[in-house]
């Protein structure tokens, strides 16, 4: 019984939102003005007009603190060897173009042992 009763409670008050809803919406119908046919009467707003000239600007940009690159890239090599010859504008933030040849390693033992294998397969 006492679900009947709460389910009467919630319909009852479903039934009142519903009533004044629809009784409210039936005052603002019976209350509402229509919009007036006809000329205004008003003028248009005066305007002015400048001419702009352009200007010459120049952005600058200053801070404090310490930058640091976004990205980095560290080279390792996956042979050893010495550095014959490096790229002189090979510092750290310089951008070189695209193929520059940055280092060179000394390839003396590289082809030592290329020949070395050469005249071991040549002998078996």
């Amino acid at each position: 019984m006492t679900s009947r009763v709460a389910s009467l409670r919630r319909w009852g008050w479903l039934l009142v939102g519903l009533v004044i809803g629809v009784g409210l919406i039936a005052v603002l119908l019976a209350n509402r003005q229509t919009p007036t046919q006809g000329e205004t009467g008003r003028r248009a707003p005066t305007l002015s007009v400048i001419a702009v000239q352009p200007l010459d600007l120049w952005l600058e940009a200053r801070g404090h603190g310490t930058a640091r690159a976004a990205e980095t890239w560290r080279a390792t090599a996956n042979v050893g060897g010495r550095v014959v010859e490096r790229h002189p504008d090979l510092e750290s933030g310089n951008i070189l173009p695209e193929g520059a040849r940055l280092l060179a390693l000394d390839d003396t033992r590289y082809r030592l042992a290329i020949a070395e294998a050469e005249a071991e397969q040549a002998s078996v």
